[in-house]
């Protein structure tokens, strides 16, 4: 087996095991567990990351603001600072 071929079906007996688990409730089959994962991977996140760091919504993939902001902070080009948090 080719090693992408692997991956794949690595992400995707994970994504199978964290749909049926229920702790994921937006994961609803192996193949959606197994795009978080790969998704993921691409940025350089774990598995139990990918899972927490984005959502579908409206049949598309998203990436939470935390996991977003903690990619810019890793990264060295660019850095920011929250200077006001509020209803504004």
């Amino acid at each position: 087996m080719e090693t992408q071929d692997l991956m794949i079906q690595q992400s995707m007996d994970l994504g199978k095991v964290f749909a049926e688990s229920g702790i994921f409730p937006d994961i609803k089959s192996a193949s959606q567990g197994c795009v978080k994962i790969l998704a993921g991977r691409e940025l350089g996140l774990t598995p139990m990351q990918s899972l927490s760091s984005f959502y579908f919504v409206n049949g598309r993939l998203g990436i939470t603001s935390n996991t977003v902001a903690a990619k810019i902070k890793d990264g060295n080009k660019y850095d920011y600072r929250v200077e006001k948090n509020d209803d504004q």
